[in-house]
């Protein structure tokens, strides 16, 4: 649609057209009004989409939203006309941008903005290869995010075209784009019934309610098989690569939620570092929900544990902690008196009284915990996973084991792969893989 050919619709506001400096004022009375009900980032850059400037406290939001998700090219493309008309685009991420060009060829960009049906979006479209601390940092930027109806941001793209050349158009003057997702989902089965993004996402903040407050009921404990297959958007004929994704994107939730429910965050991303690897490795779309589902239960127990330590020091907490995010490391009395402070004979005295278990006892059960994650969800032989857990040999760490258990690693593993089939002959007759 071309500003030219509306010779009807477009009208100069009193005859003024904005110079400049008109324009930054009004895009910031425009910006200022917003706000009065919801906040809303402004972005203003050039036709190279160069930064030139911005009010949003994340501003990793524009590069690693709007650009990587292919949306720049878009824009360049749609603005390579001095004629053409602002620009309304829906990402893959189901984001609503707002997009308008100045006189002087100056683009002035409104978003992202959340749909009505979406209040709050999942991580998991997100850029796989961005690290944690960015995509925690992305998500704390979109919770800022305004929501919209389709009509709230026609209005919204009406005034900001005012804003930038001081002329009054209609809805049928606008451009609309709405981006394919970036990766293609298998159709689903036209028999099934359809999942609500809606309701996939208030089962999502669900799961994360009850990471945060350290409990899960017992309806959900029941049912947590088909609503992680839910939640992660799984289906019998999903791309294992895509479910991967997915389960990758949970944990940055899962991990987030702990943090925020009071696990320390080296304990928690150290966690989420672990269940990644697996999530990786795993070699079935039922296995990667099953990593999910240990992550869940894992991350609930930790932080119910947290809260029910509130007689625990800080200091035995701490040591607690760092035993829990060292598993994998050769831990020592000697370097845990050290990290609190204490002289070991304290510290042992004082771990004992205030948790009731040896500090030595509770090292151990540390790792045979973490021995139990990678017998159910890894292929790793007895001999790596010992290796893996810094114990001398592979009868020091089966004696650990059974000392902890009552079973050997192997018997444990093959027990519970008895169970794992069980549980999945009851998905495959439901239908689900």
């Amino acid at each position: 649609m071309k500003k030219d050919s509306r010779k009807n619709t477009g009208e100069k506001a009193c005859g003024i057209s904005p110079g400049k400096g008109d324009v930054d004022q009004r895009i910031l009375f425009l910006h200022e009004l917003f706000s009065l009900q919801q906040s809303i980032d402004i972005w203003k850059v050039d036709r190279d989409l160069t930064l030139i400037e911005t009010q949003s406290s994340v501003p990793d939001l524009f590069s690693d939203l709007f650009l990587r998700r292919g949306c720049g090219q878009l824009l360049m493309a749609h603005f390579t006309e001095d004629t053409a008309s602002p620009l309304l685009l829906e990402d893959p991420m189901d984001l609503a941008w707002i997009s308008d060009s100045a006189a002087d060829g100056t683009i002035f960009l409104l978003g992202p903005i959340l749909s009505e049906e979406v209040r709050e979006p999942s991580l998991i479209s997100l850029e796989k290869s961005l690290p944690l601390d960015r995509k925690l940092s992305l998500m704390e930027g979109l919770k800022k995010a305004p929501c919209l109806s389709p009509a709230g941001c026609r209005e919204l793209a009406l005034m900001l075209h005012f804003c930038t050349s001081g002329e009054k158009l209609t809805v049928s003057d606008l451009s609309y784009v709405r981006m394919q997702h970036m990766e293609s989902r298998p159709l689903r089965d036209e028999n099934a019934s359809p999942i609500s993004r809606t309701d996939v996402w208030i089962q999502e903040k669900q799961l994360l309610l009850m990471v945060q407050e350290g409990k899960l009921d017992e309806r959900t404990t029941q049912h947590l098989n088909a609503i992680l297959w839910k939640v992660l958007r799984l289906e019998k004929d999903t791309e294992l690569r895509l479910a991967r994704e997915s389960a990758s994107a949970f944990a940055v939730l899962t991990s987030r939620a702990a943090i925020d429910g009071g696990l320390s965050p080296e304990l928690s991303l150290s966690l989420y570092e672990q269940y990644t690897r697996s999530i990786e490795a795993s070699p079935s779309l039922s296995e990667t929900a099953g990593i999910c589902r240990r992550l869940l239960e894992d991350y609930v127990q930790r932080v119910y544990r947290k809260r029910e330590s509130t007689e625990l020091s800080p200091a035995i907490r701490d040591v607690r902690d760092y035993i829990d995010a060292h598993r994998c490391d050769s831990i020592c009395l000697s370097d845990l008196a050290a990290f609190s402070g204490y002289t070991e004979y304290y510290l042992s005295r004082k771990f004992k009284t205030e948790t009731g278990i040896q500090i030595n006892d509770y090292i151990r059960k540390s790792k045979v915990e973490e021995a139990r994650f990678l017998l159910e969800s890894t292929d790793q032989s007895i001999m790596d996973i010992s290796i893996a857990l810094n114990y001398k040999s592979r009868s020091y760490f089966s004696d650990s084991f059974r000392l902890v258990t009552g079973l050997s690693p192997s018997r444990y593993r093959n027990e519970w792969q008895k169970a794992s089939r069980k549980s999945k002959m009851k998905l495959c007759a439901a239908g689900r893989i």
